[in-house]
């Protein structure tokens, strides 16, 4: 773990630590997600053509 109070929180309260470590391990994975989605959008301005296309 490498830090006290993951350490201290394991030996403390280890059903709760292990919810808590897999509750935050869920959340970076879809914020990792989030960002990789964010990375990859293609934010260009309209074109005329297809600005006449839609509307």
């Amino acid at each position: 773990m490498g830090e006290v109070r993951y350490t201290q929180l394991v030996k403390s309260f280890p059903h709760e630590a292990d919810e808590l470590f897999e509750a935050a391990k869920e959340n970076a994975q879809w914020r990792y997600r989030s960002y990789q989605r964010m990375a990859n959008a293609h934010f260009g301005s309209v074109d005329a053509e297809t600005a006449k296309a839609e509307g």
